[in-house]
């Protein structure tokens, strides 16, 4: 297995460079063979992700049908979609060879060339990874792209996705993306689609453009009833990003009601990892915490997010371990 970029292992500059990348790698020019080639790629992707959402639909309304015959069969008890009834069969996991030490790069102001290296150099020389956020709890996204100017998605227009690629494959670095999805399962049927369409876009240009990890943070708790569409949407996301692991980031508030436990479980089925975020927590807090989920920190790869006070930070990095979990991120 190949291994992963460290601290001490990551590749350097020749002795020719001036240390850092080419100003002309960041230059975009007018419309070109390349450009027409790249749109039509997006657009063969967009007919690919429409036609996983398509089956996905189908699935459901076979699904709903099945279960609907179950149900007159047995009095008119429709089966939950519980752990004792699975709704989609596990997949493969794809998981990362590193152990996650990652430190946050903040992407959402402006990024001018000369300050990018400045931005990330402090958080790749505190760890073996970085952290960026895809976008922000509005919407926006951290850069701008193909995608973003396709589907008219806000974006920052001082950093290009394929000027942050170059850089972080010149420092050889190793980045996780974190990513605030606004896809709901109570949204209308066309919207809901629209939604999931344009994220799976967007992180699907991300995973081949730089991030080695993604993970999705739906901002709310997920019931039974709405937890096939969740594990619909990260399956055709694992479907559009290929080899690169995907995560869902769970609220603290869920895991704690072992109710929800089974919930998670179903969700693991399709989730290469899954993220907790303990920011303003100390170590008692976070060991309490995970006591009762001691099985899932060690049966499925585990990412915790911790807030950035380096008085308390090895500390607390101890708790976690205690109770397996060892790959963090630091915000």
């Amino acid at each position: 297995m190949a291994q992963r970029p460290t601290s001490q292992n990551r590749a350097k500059p020749n002795s020719f460079s001036t240390g850092k990348p080419s100003k002309n790698a960041y230059k975009v020019g007018k419309l070109t063979k390349k450009s027409r080639f790249t749109r039509r790629k997006i657009n063969r992707k967009l007919i690919f992700v429409l036609a996983a959402l398509l089956l996905s639909f189908i699935f459901a309304v076979i699904l709903g049908n099945h279960l609907s015959q179950k149900a007159e069969q047995s009095g008119g008890e429709t089966p939950s979609n519980s752990a004792q009834n699975p709704v989609i069969p596990s997949v493969d996991k794809v998981l990362p060879d590193l152990e996650l030490n990652a430190f946050y790069v903040d992407l959402s102001t402006s990024a001018p060339e000369s300050s990018l290296s400045d931005q990330t150099g402090a958080s790749r020389e505190k760890g073996n990874a970085l952290f960026i956020e895809i976008n922000d709890k509005e919407g926006k996204l951290t850069y701008s792209s193909t995608v973003s100017s396709e589907i008219s998605c806000p974006h920052n227009e001082n950093l290009a996705l394929s000027r942050l690629k170059n850089h972080l494959e010149y420092y050889n670095d190793y980045a996780i993306g974190g990513f605030s999805s606004s896809f709901s399962p109570n949204l209308d049927t066309a919207n809901r689609t629209k939604t999931q369409a344009n994220e799976l876009l967007i992180l699907s240009e991300a995973a081949e453009n730089g991030f080695s990890q993604i993970f999705v943070d739906f901002s709310q708790n997920i019931t039974k009833n709405d937890l096939i569409y969740y594990q619909t949407y990260l399956l055709n996301l694992k479907l559009s990003c290929k080899n690169t692991p995907i995560g869902v980031k769970i609220p603290l508030s869920f895991v704690s009601n072992a109710g929800n436990h089974g919930i998670l479980a179903e969700l693991m089925k399709v989730a290469d990892f899954f993220v907790l975020d303990f920011s303003g927590k100390n170590a008692e807090q976070i060991k309490e915490i995970l006591e009762p989920l001691v099985y899932f920190s060690f049966r499925y790869e585990a990412v915790a997010i911790l807030s950035a006070d380096e008085n308390t930070l090895q500390e607390r990095i101890s708790a976690l371990s205690e109770k397996g979990i060892d790959n963090y991120i630091v915000k």
